[in-house]
């Protein structure tokens, strides 16, 4: 059993590489005997089969390895294990303490939804609502919604006659064997315990008090196999998630686990896969946002631009890739050397609204007395969609944004722009990025003038569909895929 925190991932490599040592690292370090007699014990007590808890195991380790710097949390450092002792028990005696023995009205639903963080994402579900006779929303902050919802605060008010009193027996039974594992492996696995024992108690006190037929999210990077297993032991018929953003490999969304792996195009979700993402049913259906947003908005269709870049905060997701910041900051470069070659171009940036670029002003900086502008702040654009500014250019090029393969799939032109040809973890060498990738600055130029000049000629090798389905009538095909299909 290798020491997870004695792990360094070699910049020197490019992401598919990495990405195979990362997950061998992983599976090796799940499958060790002595954590799975641990596993089972947990099992045993709280009656969730040990292959689902080994699952969210690896989410676990995955979720806490950071990508940038290629090593893992030191919270897994053995000198963390008093902390993380302590917290496993505070966790405990918190629960015990803001439990209930209150009745709780039971809910039943046709659908659930999970994972809803503020009232925006509740919204990109508004046309689904028009397929089911009931919809309840799984929110964890107080916002106001219209819509029926239960909510989830902190872990208060769990069901004591239904958890609490499994506490005493499960402590006694695992604790020892988790400090000899612990000390004898070097490894701090405290912070796993608190993890699977907290999913185990969140769903299931959920799940005790809705009962529902469907339950959906809209992240494909924030599942867990203890929540799927939990939904169809109280009765649910299939769990299913959306593909909400490009696969990074070695990145967020490893391991996902669900049912039904509602994707935007045929091929878009290769990555997931490659990814160790876990899915009975892959079924595309076009983008949910887009349905949302830009079929139920009048888009303009005069055009405004000659290429608009979507850009991403490349830097917050480095895959720790030694040239990683340097090529990003290289396609920026080539939209300024661009601008100044012709500077009758209309050039635009357009941010989003919660980036993290402003650090130390960077973009103004680098822009500055170029032809690019940058659209930000409260101008009266940066109110509307980026949809909304992309069908208003003739060109669009990004970096790794998901709204390349909406747009592919919707008709406009989308460059990825891949200097050097080295991020593999977004734009990886393939038949399907081949068409729209470019890894040049002469290469990109070239491929801007065709599309503005044609844009039909970008799409001469591309198969569209392969990307991004068109996305006027998501819901209506999730609707009857949920219907059609039940897994236990």
């Amino acid at each position: 059993m290798i020491n997870i925190c004695n792990y360094k991932g070699n910049s020197e490599e490019n992401a598919v590489k990495r990405n195979v040592e990362l997950l061998k690292l992983i599976n090796n370090f799940s499958e060790n005997k002595e954590l799975k007699k641990i596993l089972y014990r947990i099992s045993n007590k709280l009656e969730v089969p040990t292959n689902y808890l080994l699952h969210d195991v690896k989410i676990f380790l995955h979720r806490n390895y950071s990508t940038k710097k290629m090593e893992f949390s030191n919270k897994f450092k053995l000198i963390y294990l008093p902390i993380s002792i302590t917290s496993f028990f505070l966790f405990l005696i918190y629960i015990s303490i803001f439990s209930s023995k209150k009745k709780v009205n039971k809910i039943e639903t046709e659908l659930l939804v999970d994972q809803i963080l503020h009232k925006r994402e509740a919204d990109k579900f508004s046309n689904l609502k028009k397929f089911f006779k009931k919809i309840v929303f799984i929110t964890y902050r107080n916002f106001d919604i219209k819509d029926l919802n239960y909510n989830f605060l902190n872990y208060r008010g769990l069901n004591r006659n239904l958890l609490v009193d499994k506490i005493p027996g499960l402590i006694f039974s695992i604790f020892f064997i988790s400090v000899i594992f612990s000390i004898k492996k070097r490894i701090n696995i405290f912070n796993i315990l608190t993890f699977l024992i907290s999913q185990i108690f969140k769903y299931k006190n959920i799940f005790s008090n809705i009962k529902g037929k469907y339950l959906i999210q809209e992240r494909h990077y924030a599942t867990s196999a203890i929540k799927s297993y939990l939904f169809k032991k109280s009765g649910g018929k299939n769990v299913s998630i959306f593909q909400k953003v490009i696969p990074q490999l070695t990145g967020p969304g490893t391991y996902a686990y669900a049912d039904i792996f509602f994707t935007l195009g045929n091929e878009s979700h290769k990555k997931a896969i490659v990814s160790s993402g876990n899915f009975k049913k892959i079924i595309p259906v076009g983008s949910l946002f887009m349905e949302n947003i830009f079929y139920k908005k009048k888009i303009k269709k005069k055009i405004d631009f000659d290429l608009l870049n979507v850009i991403s905060d490349g830097p917050n997701f480095s895959d720790g890739f030694k040239n990683y910041n340097k090529n990003w900051i290289e396609h920026l470069s080539w939209l300024k050397k661009l601008s100044g070659e012709d500077k009758k171009l209309k050039i635009v940036i357009k941010r989003r609204p919660n980036d993290k670029l402003d650090k130390n002003n960077f973009l103004n900086n680098f822009f500055k007395n170029s032809g690019v502008k940058i659209i930000f702040g409260e101008t009266p654009l940066n109110k509307e969609y980026s949809y909304e500014h992309c069908m208003r250019s003739k060109v669009v090029c990004t970096w790794s944004s998901t709204m390349g393969y909406e747009l592919i799939g919707h008709n406009k032109p989308c460059i990825f722009m891949d200097p050097n040809g080295e991020n593999s973890s977004f734009v990886p060498s393939d038949k399907l990025h081949k068409p729209v990738r470019v890894t040049s600055y002469k290469e990109f130029k070239r491929k801007f003038y065709i599309c503005k000049k044609n844009e039909n000629k970008f799409f001469g090798k591309i198969k569209k569909e392969n990307f991004c389905l068109k996305s006027n009538a998501v819901s209506k095909k999730v609707f009857k895929s949920l219907k059609q299909y039940s897994f236990k």
